[in-house]
């Protein structure tokens, strides 16, 4: 709606938004109605804008170097679909350039960085990067995407029946912001 230039072509984008869901009809009138042109005059006049100027300029900057997301943590990994796609995800932020994780499990499953999230009974898609081993493995990925990511462990390999269990660690992973370490 933003990139639409003026009051009105923002309306029509909202609105096109809209129409094209399934949203009940009464509800989508009324959503339809609190979009009125003069609320998206309202947001997109320079003169409403905000004085910011108290505020420092990087208060919502990435933060510089890495974030630890999750260490040291263990938890068992069940599988109950027929095709193997049971795994455990974690969001990674946006501005992260770069991630880097250290993982133990076994038996075999695969570490998979993709941009939708991961969800049992889904086949992995949308993937940045994957490895797939057992036993302790590391690594760094650099596969930058312009929105939040998603770092999952699990994806069975064929051959293990439903009820098959893999203990695993996740030693760290960490959303690192600049260039990866070379």
């Amino acid at each position: 709606m933003y990139a639409g230039g003026s009051p009105e072509d923002s309306k029509e984008a909202y609105d096109s938004v809209l129409l094209a869901s399934s949203v009940p009809y009464g509800a989508n009138q009324l959503l339809r109605a609190i979009g009125y042109n003069e609320l998206f005059s309202y947001y997109l006049d320079p003169a409403n804008d905000i004085d910011t100027s108290a505020y420092p300029g990087d208060a919502c900057a990435a933060p510089v170097g890495c974030v630890t997301l999750v260490e040291d943590y263990s938890f068992v990994l069940t599988k109950t679909e027929d095709d193997g796609s049971n795994y455990w995800s974690v969001a990674i932020p946006s501005w992260a350039t770069y991630i880097q994780w250290d993982i133990t499990f076994s038996p075999s499953l695969n570490v998979i960085w993709q941009t939708i999230p991961m969800e049992d009974g889904t086949i992995a898609s949308a993937d940045l990067n994957a490895a797939g081993f057992t036993g302790n493995d590391t690594g760094v990925w650099s596969d930058t995407h312009s929105g939040v990511t998603y770092f999952g462990v699990g994806g069975f390999y064929i051959g293990l029946p439903n009820g098959s269990t893999v203990n695993v660690t996740i030693n760290s992973l960490e959303a690192c912001s600049g260039s990866p370490p070379e």
